[in-house]
């Protein structure tokens, strides 16, 4: 399964962002990310830490600050799973152990009130199950509430092919959180990428849907041109509901033509809070990678 943040080299950032310390302002990205993760409200400030993850861009400031989101008595748990998710991410190896085990245990407990963000943090970080762990996703799969999509694409990206069928029945029927989940599966058969690409080039699907649906098939394709050009054709197409999708994957893409349509957006105030930070890290993960 892919990682939810994948590894990234020394970051050196133009953009007048190269000398950038780690409180410049908020009017750069990563002055904005920073201050989005210190400064929002609840789940934004998870968006901003993975933003800046998501480029290896201050990891360190990153779990310092959620460590101390931890270590607060009582918070509530969905909160806490988001915490976990991030520290999962920036923490030392024994901190990432302890955060897997807690994911696990709230993961496979139906009364907590995190279950479902659980079930679904362990499917963004691709975690491998225990046997404990998958008889009781197994159980959700069954479900009727979002336990059961997240249940299913974890099972599949643990290599279970009935999941793996029933996702892609879910994703024909319609299903977001199917066209969501994609991006976090790995070795797509030619089947599934078939039908991604017929789902895509459906234009009476739901854009968000398309987005995130085009967003698995540019990384299982290596990202190439075609996959590249339907995200241009998306991006300018302005969908509000698709932004957050499709900057993710201009962020994937790498590509330094993309900086100037993203940068209109950035600076589009009007824009929801988590679709500007994600604006945000595409422009710092583009710069990283030149």
């Amino acid at each position: 399964m892919k990682k939810l943040v994948a590894a990234a080299g020394v970051v050196l950032l133009s953009l007048g962002l190269s000398s950038c310390a780690s409180h410049c302002g908020g009017d750069s990205p990563r002055g904005y990310l920073l201050e989005q993760m210190n400064e929002a409200v609840a789940w934004p400030r998870i968006h901003a830490a993975e933003g800046l993850l998501s480029a290896g861009a201050e990891t360190n400031a990153v779990a310092k600050t959620f460590r101390a989101e931890l270590a607060k008595p009582a918070p509530d748990v969905p909160w806490r799973v988001g915490c976990l998710r991030v520290i999962s991410q920036s923490g030392s190896a024994g901190e990432r152990l302890a955060a897997r085990r807690e994911l696990g245990a709230i993961a496979v407990d139906p009364d907590n009130q995190g279950v479902t963000h659980a079930v679904e943090t362990l499917m963004k970080l691709g975690a491998e199950l225990t046997p404990e762990e998958r008889e009781v996703i197994a159980g959700y799969a069954k479900a009727d509430d979002l336990r059961s999509d997240y249940a299913i694409a974890l099972l599949a990206g643990n290599g279970d092919a009935g999941a793996r069928a029933e996702l892609l029945r879910r994703l024909e029927a319609g299903n977001p959180t199917a066209a969501y989940s994609y991006y976090y599966l790995g070795g797509l058969s030619p089947q599934e990428i078939a039908k991604l690409r017929e789902f895509v080039a459906d234009p009476a699907r739901p854009a968000a849907q398309r987005a995130d649906v085009l967003r698995a098939l540019a990384a299982q394709g290596g990202y190439n041109d075609a996959e590249h050009a339907e995200m241009v054709k998306m991006l300018a197409a302005g969908d509000s509901a698709a932004l957050r999708s499709l900057f993710f994957t201009a962020g994937d893409f790498h590509r330094r033509e993309d900086l100037g349509m993203l940068q209109r957006y950035f600076a589009d105030k009007s824009l929801p809070l988590s679709t500007r930070i994600t604006a945000a890290a595409a422009l710092l993960r583009i710069e990283a990678n030149r």
